[in-house]
Parts: C-alpha cells; sequence; structure tokens
C-alpha cells in the first residue's frame, strides 16, 4: 500500500474495502473491513520522518514527539519489562536450543540476539546478563550513541529498513522489536529481511499493543496506543499472526504481558496521546522529582508479546 494522502487499499490483505474510523490529534485512523488492520494516514516523506522524528527530544519528554518522559532516567523501570520479556525468550530458545555443558575448552552455547530498535541497550544489558550475546541497531543517533559506549561495535545506527545491509556476516538465534513494529511503514518488508538474518530454527519476538483487546475497545480512540504520527499501523492478535504467516514465519503463542510504566511517563502520556490537562499539570509536577519515578503496573490485557519461528 502507498501511504500518502488517501488509503486505497489495506495494507495487508489488499482490499479495497476500507473506510476512515476517527480523527485523533488531526491524523485520520482507517480501518479494513476484510481484515480489521488498522492504519494511520500517513502524509508525511517517511525516510525523512524517522531521521528527524526519532532523535533527542523523542527521549526527553518533548511533547510535540509523544513519546517518553525521560528515557534514560526511567532505566529501572524499564528493565523490569525486559527481564520479563527474556524470561520468556530464555524459556522457549532453551527448549528449542540446548546449550551444552560448559567445560574450560568448551564454554556455553551463548543464542546470538538482535534487539531492533535498541534505544540505549536496556534491553540488551539485560540479555547479556541472561547469557546471550547481544546486538543492536537503532535510527537515532541519540540514543544508540549512548548504546555504542556500552557495547563496541555490536551496536549500529540506522534504519531496521536497512538492517540487510548493516549486519551483513552475523547470523542471529533470537530477534527482537519491543515497541517497533506499529512505527514502521511496511513492517512485512523488514520482517523478511530480519528473516534472512535468522538461523534456521531462530526465532522472532514481537512486543505491542493489541487493538482487539478490551481494553482498546472500551477505550476507542482515547486508547494510548492510537498515537499519531508516530504509530502507522495497529494490529490484532489476527492480523499480527497474518503478518508474520506472509513473510515466512509460524506464530508459536500470543501472551499477554504486564507493562511497567514511571508515574511521569502515566502523566506524559495523558497529556500527549488525548492532551488532558490533569496528565500535564501533574506531569509538571512530578516529570524532575522521585515521585516521578514510581513504577506502576499496567495490566489491562492490551499489551502483547508475539513469538514466532522460522519456516
Amino acid at each position: 500500500m502507498s501511504m500518502n494522502k488517501t488509503i486505497n487499499t489495506c495494507y495487508l490483505c489488499g482490499s479495497k474495502s476500507v473506510h476512515h474510523v476517527f480523527t485523533k490529534l488531526s491524523h485520520e485512523i482507517w480501518l479494513c473491513d476484510n481484515c480489521h488492520l488498522y492504519t494511520l494516514k500517513f502524509d508525511y516523506d517517511y525516510d525523512k520522518f524517522i531521521h528527524d522524528y526519532y532523535q533527542k527530544g523523542y527521549f526527553t519528554g518533548n511533547k510535540k514527539l509523544r513519546a517518553y518522559a525521560d528515557y534514560e532516567g526511567d532505566k529501572a523501570v524499564i528493565s523490569l519489562n525486559m527481564r520479563n520479556y527474556l524470561r520468556k525468550i530464555r524459556s522457549i530458545v532453551g527448549a528449542r536450543r540446548a546449550s551444552p555443558v560448559s567445560t574450560k575448552n568448551a564454554p556455553a552455547h551463548r543464542p546470538k540476539l538482535l534487539d531492533c530498535g535498541c534505544a540505549m541497550g536496556f534491553f540488551m544489558e539485560e540479555a547479556n546478563r541472561m547469557g546471550f550475546d547481544a546486538y543492536g541497531v537503532d535510527i537515532s543517533k541519540y540514543a544508540a550513541e549512548r548504546a555504542q559506549y556500552l557495547f563496541d561495535g555490536k551496536v549500529k545506527l540506522g534504519p531496521v529498513e536497512k538492517v540487510d545491509k548493516i549486519f551483513t556476516k552475523e547470523k542471529f538465534d533470537v530477534i527482537t522489536m519491543f515497541d517497533l513494529i506499529e512505527h514502521l511503514k511496511d513492517p512485512i518488508l523488514v520482517i523478511k529481511k530480519l528473516k534472512k538474518l535468522l538461523n534456521n530454527d531462530g526465532i522472532i519476538v514481537l512486543q505491542t499493543g493489541d487493538v482487539s483487546s478490551n481494553w482498546a475497545r472500551r477505550q476507542g480512540q482515547n486508547w494510548h496506543f492510537f498515537a499519531p504520527p508516530q504509530h502507522l499501523h495497529f494490529f490484532s492478535r489476527d492480523t499480527i499472526t497474518k503478518m508474520l504467516e506472509s513473510a515466512g514465519f509460524k506464530v508459536i503463542k500470543i501472551e499477554t504481558e504486564g507493562k511497567w510504566v514511571s508515574l511521569r511517563y502515566l502523566f506524559h502520556m495523558m497529556r500527549y496521546a488525548n492532551k488532558d490537562r490533569i496528565g500535564d499539570f501533574f506531569y509538571k509536577l512530578t516529570h524532575k522529582n522521585i515521585i516521578g519515578k514510581i513504577p506502576i503496573l499496567f495490566k489491562f490485557g492490551d499489551n502483547m508479546i508475539v513469538f514466532a519461528k522460522k519456516i
């Protein structure tokens, strides 16, 4: 599908039965009547957008960019989620890839992992601690430079759309994408490129919002994941499965996982996602003090973790 001034066909299934469902923050959200994929009518030059948008302000509370309150300052909270995800990944990889017993002459196998959209490398840090050999790639120079400082040579700067050109020699056992798939103009193309970087028994792990969840349906256009212009596609369990299958993967399982956020992130999300004045007031009150760092667990059933294997 060409994401220009109008939406004529569904990106996922090609149906021409698509219609505008609502407008949020001056951006139109469209729905396919056939496969039920929600899509943003994206009116920007994509390459320029991703280069300009995902820079310092995206991670430091710029209200216009509708993203993180203080990504670096919220590392402890973000890492809670990363450890939860890694425990699930390790249980699957451990069941599918038996590691040899460690000896002085034969060290235990460390599954090689690529984190797409690695930002400052928080997930990579946790992955290394849990026995993986972690690599990363990110479009943001601001974030990637911080990760590169910690992981010399293992973090690359660039768009995930060019991942096959960025990693030309490495093969991975696991590829992860957390809060990323919804940002991509052509996620199927990206997934196909990632497939080429996986070992034959490799898996891909995606985390994104579930638009078909009870919480998302109840919230309607106020659902926090409807966050234009950065989110371009909004998946359900069915549409994420169809997308992965079209790219040559078989879904192993889809789980619902709670998500930890800081109190200041919650207020920041309220003020940018729904132009909430109360959220704006409390964000300004808490974003620079210890109260804003208090962790809160969201368990609304709208955060899905998808595990798929290469076929």
